[in-house]
């Protein structure tokens, strides 16, 4: 029993540390909204969830966190209805600073410099018309095929 033992160790152990010879590290990287905030025409401030509705003219602030994990970030896309919405994605300077050229993020669309792993934005919106929408992201990093990109949606009611 012991000799058996001792066979399955040794292939078990040759197994996990051959997985680490090639040196590369492939994740899925991810993407979520940390914090959702509403100001509405009236100038009340709140935090909401997910799945609340909000009105027509509601000025919508949504952070989101991007990180690529074990691997560098390439680009972020937020895709939308623009007769539903108003739409665009914030950064401050330091943040900027993190974008390649070719970046937009007055029309969603961000590529990243090299190196970039994680990236703080937010995503500002105001909608425009009463219904159910879907905001569609799109995450890309230098991982494999199999794991990038990513994609989420966020789906918001507005009465």
């Amino acid at each position: 029993m012991k000799t058996v033992f001792k066979i399955l160790m040794v292939a078990f152990a040759t197994i996990f540390l051959s997985s680490c010879l090639t040196g590369e590290y492939h994740s899925t990287p991810r993407m979520f909204i940390a914090s959702l905030y509403r100001t509405t025409p009236a100038g009340v401030c709140d935090t909401l969830s997910r799945l609340d509705t909000i009105q027509v003219g509601d000025t919508m602030r949504a952070v989101m966190v991007l990180d690529g994990v074990y691997n560098t970030l390439v680009a972020f896309q937020v895709s939308a209805d623009r007769t539903a919405f108003d739409y665009r994605l914030e950064c401050d300077s330091v943040a900027g600073r993190l974008l390649a050229e070719g970046s937009k993020p007055e029309k969603g669309s961000l590529y990243f410099a090299k190196d970039c792993y994680q990236f703080f934005t937010t995503l500002y919106y105001v909608p425009l018309q009463a219904g159910k929408y879907d905001f569609t992201f799109t995450l890309s990093s230098t991982a494999g095929e199999k794991y990038s990109p990513v994609t989420g949606t966020l789906t918001q009611v507005v009465r």
